[in-house]
């Protein structure tokens, strides 16, 4: 592994292979951010990759082409602000319990 070279988006996408894709705003998005050690990680960035439980999770927006996650992402397409402004309220309620 070249350790000059700046990792960025390309250098994750070349040399870290994920064992899961989730896409952000999926059901499976929302699961993961009920967990306190994976939400830390979905706080930083819409796309990020991060280890929990044991595999490597890449979340992207909208990155996902499975049927399935596809499905989940149409279904949560129509949240409004408000619903994400109380979303964020919980996980921050949650967080400082």
């Amino acid at each position: 592994m070249d350790t000059s070279t700046a990792v960025n988006e390309a250098w994750i996408a070349q040399n870290i292979k994920g064992d899961r894709q989730v896409a952000f705003g999926s059901e499976e998005y929302f699961a993961l951010a009920k967990d306190s050690e994976a939400r830390q990680f979905l706080q930083s960035d819409v796309n990020v990759t991060f280890e929990h439980g044991g595999e490597v999770i890449a979340v992207q927006e909208g990155g996902v082409t499975n049927n399935a996650n596809t499905a989940a992402i149409t279904q949560h397409a129509n949240f409004s602000v408000f619903d994400l402004f109380a979303w964020i309220q919980q996980v921050l309620q949650d967080v400082l319990r």
